[in-house]
């Protein structure tokens, strides 16, 4: 993707707005789909709402354009309330998964088309158009037909057409869901760019964690309609604050503790005759901790002579240069760990007898 200094960052552009979401509720029926959501967003963040299917998070996204109607609540632009504004005055770029291109119009016809409905002059539509396409790496290719692109290139056509009238707020609906795993990646680095050149402010809703981790400023996970965790990426990642967001966000293996002893800066927990301490920052409930969650790459298989927890191979996925080990251990609870690929896990088979071992300054206790 290509990011001339002239793209969209000249005059056309509006300046980046900031949102404010307050009590948010879209209701069908007896059933809430969104739940009295409040959130702030930055100007020029880029904010990933991340959730399951169902979790309430393209609601949101679609309360915001003005495609859905909220039950109650507030949402404001710049200090201005746009809940009864249409939604094409509320200067909004939006990108849906499926792209929504038409077919029988040219990718620079596709483009055109938000500033011929705003009545923009047809010399400047011709000029931004130029500009927006310019800007998604497909300058030369606005003849042609959506039929005749890829699926990447579509994508970018759906994105330099909400683009082109210079949104203060782009919202992302999952625009990446119909790549490859190669152009996903290759596009999370562009959409980044793009951010940088752009400066819009972003909402971008998706289900993948590595997505959200990637490219966003700050995470909101949703669950059941409501934001259950709002933070950095890193944040989010490193200290859920519930079950569920550790195991949404990343692997997590949960391990019954067998006993705990709260102590002035740290717990020591106990699973299954094994034991270590974990910092009281990593308790992220004021209920007695039932249960310890380790990450897979925070585990490994020691000696048998070494301290852990006893087990037997049950499965072995050979990753490449990581290999996956699925653990069960005596208790019946299957723990997966992720190593380095080393000779010694060529010799291993399923069946084995094995020790596993863990960090537990990296752990959590929920």
């Amino acid at each position: 993707m290509k990011h001339p200094a002239a793209s969209l960052a000249g005059s056309d552009r509006r300046p980046a707005a900031d949102l404010r979401i307050d009590r948010l509720s879209v209701r069908y029926r007896d059933v809430a789909a969104v739940d009295e959501v409040s959130l702030e967003i930055r100007a020029g963040e880029f904010l990933a709402l991340l959730g399951p299917s169902g979790s309430g998070k393209t609601t949101v996204l679609m309360a915001i354009a003005g495609f859905t109607r909220p039950s109650s609540g507030d949402i404001r632009m710049s200090g201005r309330s746009v809940i009864d504004m249409p939604p094409e005055h509320r200067g909004i770029g939006v990108v849906f998964q499926g792209y929504a291109l038409f077919p029988h119009l040219s990718v620079a016809a596709n483009v055109a088309f938000p500033l011929e409905m705003r009545g923009v002059p047809p010399a400047q539509i011709q000029r931004q158009v130029r500009k927006a396409l310019e800007t998604v790496g497909l300058g030369n290719l606005g003849a042609r037909y959506p039929h005749e692109l890829s699926g990447g290139q579509q994508q970018r056509v759906a994105l330099a057409r909400a683009l082109v009238f210079g949104p203060s707020v782009l919202l992302l609906d999952e625009p990446l869901g119909a790549l490859d795993k190669d152009r996903r990646s290759a596009m999370q680095r562009e959409f980044r760019a793009l951010h940088r050149e752009v400066g819009a402010t972003i909402v971008y809703v998706t289900h993948d964690q590595q997505e959200a981790l990637a490219m966003a400023d700050r995470i909101a996970v949703m669950e059941g309609g409501r934001i259950v965790q709002l933070g950095a990426p890193r944040e989010i990642y490193g200290a859920p604050k519930s079950r569920f967001v550790a195991g949404f966000i990343g692997d997590c293996n949960f391990l019954a503790l067998s006993r705990t002893e709260r102590r002035a800066d740290h717990v020591r927990a106990s699973v299954q005759g094994y034991q270590g301490d974990i910092p009281v920052v990593n308790v992220e409930t004021t209920q007695a901790p039932q249960m310890i969650a380790v990450r897979p790459h925070h585990a490994s298989l020691v000696s048998l002579q070494s301290e852990g927890v006893d087990g037997r191979l049950a499965d072995i996925l050979f990753l490449g240069e990581l290999t996956e080990y699925v653990v069960a251990l005596g208790s019946g609870e299957m723990f997966r760990l992720r190593q380095i690929t080393d000779a010694e896990a060529l010799t291993r088979s399923a069946g084995d007898a094995v020790r596993v071992s863990w960090q537990w300054q990296k752990t959590q206790l929920f």
